[in-house]
């Protein structure tokens, strides 16, 4: 999920989806999603990842991402300490630290192309 609509390509209607839970912000209707694609490096090779069904939420405190939705696409989210590394095909694709509030943040991207 995202409240920065810019962020995101081939964006779309969707049927209306309400969201809640998130930081504890009331409920909001999700009328829109889209996708984004970033290059990586992996294994030598250059590499488009892609987040697809992303909801756009302008509600959000801060940009979510599922850690689910990750490992069902073959990646790999290791939590050791206060850190997070996510791994594609073995490969560090990006990392986070644990935050004041809780959450992860994204701290350092590896292997990110232009």
């Amino acid at each position: 999920m995202t409240k920065d609509i810019s962020l995101l390509a081939k964006v779309q209607k969707v049927e209306e989806v309400t969201v809640s839970g998130a930081l504890g912000q009331e409920k909001s209707i999700v009328l829109m999603e889209g996708s984004k694609e970033i290059q990586v490096e992996i294994e030598g090779q250059d590499k488009v990842i892609t987040f697809n069904k992303i909801l756009y939420v302008p509600t959000l405190r801060t940009n979510l991402i599922s850690v689910k939705s990750i490992c069902e696409k073959g990646g790999v989210v290791i939590f050791e300490d206060d850190t997070v590394t996510v791994y594609k095909e073995k490969e560090r694709v990006f990392g986070g630290t644990l935050d004041s509030t809780g959450l992860y943040s994204k701290q350092w991207m590896f292997g990110i192309r232009d």
